[in-house]
């Protein structure tokens, strides 16, 4: 009677233990903007991304810099200088197969099956393919299966000495999300290499120019943008994420967008920084077989192109759930702006004061005007020619104010032109104490201070308030034109006509304190550090970019009919007052929470 009972309970927890086997199912690299491989000959997947994401911001927190994406040990240069994309520099597109391919490998898992089970799995066919032999094997199996359709797998668990019990059959249905990114240097990520200018090879330093994801166009995957794509094909395992950005620093709504563009780094200054560091050009795709007037196709084209699906005729295309757009500050010359904050400062006086003030709010006025003008016209061409089912339009992050606490905040700048100057020969002595390269300083513990805060405190001796309050009345007019046109505009087809604003201008820290360029723990990129990370990009005489702020009266170049002062593209270090590492972490916090919630609730094809 004993044995009855034993074996009677034994057979009851063998039946609950596969009630308890479940099976479930993933999809395997769900980040696509990256490619088969990595610098490693190991496939990259969001998983590594994230987790090296995670790495930058604590190491970067515990050293107090920000440290690139691909840490400096590489022995090579050339096709391992990066993260592997799907990106071609030589034909300025995406690989086909990182948009067009209509099937995912996904993984499916079994849960709560005991030792000594044997299982088997079978993938019903559909339509037109060929069934698939039945495997034998409890580990994990990958199958490749279509986008947005209903693939079965029946799986049977045999306990041993038992008889096959068939579990619910899995339902595979992966889907794609496609986010597409239009815009500035805000959205390519300037200032944030994947690889500072420095390798060790061959038991020494050797210098290399900045490694981008797209070297014109200083695209990084560093950006808000592809971190927010990143951490959402991370967060949700049934659905991969295809992010293709043509984000290019430097670009306007025309130049850039809607007109053809010579690129940050046009084809001389990328030839002559190779060139100059003793590196064959041979190794940077960017500037092959190129002439050196060469242009970069209009964004939007350079997309409609690649969402085109049956060739030529474009009779079918894909269409981006996501549309981010980061463009203006170069419309309206922010960086003009900022270089004549910075080198001239306003008369003394209260009356001359605002009289400055004045000047140069109404040599703005006409310039937003234009901005809005533009907007019009670019909210026309994304209807007509990229259809998205949403749109992001991108706020500036406000760069002129700092919070010494909770709730006080301080523009940038002295308040008065005795203020700091007495602080300015201790903060330029303090440059003798940190290498060039950021290399340890030497000294007191108050030196090495000194000197890692010179690089911000440089703008409170350079800038005065009056200079801050003005930045901010720019950046904050520069916004109402996105705001206004976010909400005016048709930039799609209904329901979601309208485009939504990423509220960034106000962006604050966890601990509520902003981030200014003049705060300690700054969000922005200063010269010293935009140096570390870049160096110079040597003159470019032969090309020439608008100065929009110019006229007759101080254009050092040439007036044209367009009415605009044309300048070679001169020697300038890039990514001064761009967000770094941490402001593009925070920024894509916020354009992540909102990618989730509309993406929840996806709109019809």
């Amino acid at each position: 009677m004993r044995t009855i009972f034993v074996s009677l309970i034994i057979g009851l927890l063998a039946c609950d233990a596969a009630l308890a086997q479940t099976a479930d199912w993933e999809i395997l690299y769900r980040f696509r903007p990256l490619g088969r491989s990595g610098v490693d000959g190991k496939p990259l997947d969001q998983n590594r991304y994230v987790a090296r994401i995670n790495e930058i911001r604590d190491q970067s927190t515990r050293e107090k810099r920000a440290v690139p994406l691909v840490e400096a040990n590489l022995q090579t240069i050339g096709s391992e200088r990066n993260w592997t994309t799907s990106w071609e520099e030589r034909q300025q597109q995406y690989q086909s197969f990182g948009l067009r391919e209509r099937t995912r490998t996904v993984r499916v898992s079994l849960q709560g099956v005991p030792s000594k089970t044997g299982c088997s799995w079978k993938r019903i066919a559909g339509p037109g393919e060929p069934e698939e032999p039945v495997r034998h094997s409890c580990d994990p199996q990958k199958f490749v299966v279509p986008l947005d359709t209903v693939t079965e797998v029946k799986i049977e668990v045999t306990p041993k000495g038992g008889v096959p019990k068939p579990l619910p059959i899995v339902k595979v249905q992966p889907r794609d999300v496609l986010i597409a990114m239009l815009g500035d240097s805000y959205g390519s990520g300037e200032g944030n290499p994947h690889l500072t200018t420095l390798v060790p090879r061959q038991n020494a330093q050797t210098q290399y120019p900045a490694i981008w994801w797209d070297t014109r166009c200083h695209r990084s995957l560093l950006s808000s943008a592809a971190q927010a794509a990143g951490f959402l094909a991370y967060s949700n395992k049934k659905q991969s994420v295809t992010f293709i950005s043509y984000a290019c620093s430097g670009a306007e709504i025309q130049e850039g967008i809607l007109k053809e563009f010579a690129g940050r780094q046009t084809v001389p200054q990328t030839k002559a920084m190779w060139q100059g560091m003793e590196q064959p050009t041979d190794d940077l795709d960017a500037v092959a077989g190129r002439g050196d007037r060469d242009k970069l196709k209009p964004q939007i084209d350079a997309l409609n192109e690649a969402l085109c699906i049956a060739g030529g005729s474009c009779s079918t295309k894909l269409r981006p759930d996501i549309l981010l757009i980061a463009v203006g500050g170069n419309d309206i010359a922010f960086g003009e702006i900022g270089r004549d904050l910075l080198l001239k400062n306003p008369p003394p006086g209260e009356d001359a004061r605002d009289a400055w003030r004045e000047q140069k709010k109404g040599q703005l006025k006409p310039i937003f005007e234009e901005l809005d003008k533009r907007f019009v016209l670019l909210a026309q061409a994304v209807r007509e020619k990229i259809h998205p089912k949403r749109v992001y339009l991108y706020e500036y992050v406000d760069p002129s104010q700092y919070s010494i606490a909770k709730n006080q905040d301080r523009f940038c700048g002295r308040e008065s032109d005795q203020e700091n100057l007495g602080r300015y020969g201790r903060f330029s002595s303090g440059l003798k104490t940190t290498s060039y390269r950021g290399a340890p300083a030497p000294g007191s513990t108050e030196q090495r201070r000194e000197a890692a805060a010179r690089n911000y405190s440089l703008y409170n001796i350079l800038l005065t308030q009056d200079e801050g309050e003005f930045a901010n009345w720019t950046v904050q007019n520069l916004n109402d034109s996105i705001r206004y046109a976010g909400k005016n505009l048709a930039w799609t087809n209904e329901p979601f006509s309208a485009a939504k604003v990423l509220k960034l201008q106000n962006l604050k820290g966890p601990d509520d304190l902003r981030r200014g360029i003049c705060a300690r723990n700054s969000w922005f990129l200063g010269l010293i550090e935009s140096w570390q990370r870049q160096d110079w990009i040597p003159e470019d005489k032969i090309n020439a970019y608008p100065l929009i702020l110019a006229t007759a009266a101080n254009c050092s170049g040439e007036m044209r009919d367009d009415g605009k002062c044309w300048v070679p593209a001169g020697p300038v270090t890039s990514g001064v007052l761009h967000p770094n590492f941490f402001g593009h972490y925070n920024v894509g916090k916020v354009v992540l929470d909102e990618l989730k919630k509309d993406l929840a609730t996806p709109p019809s094809p």
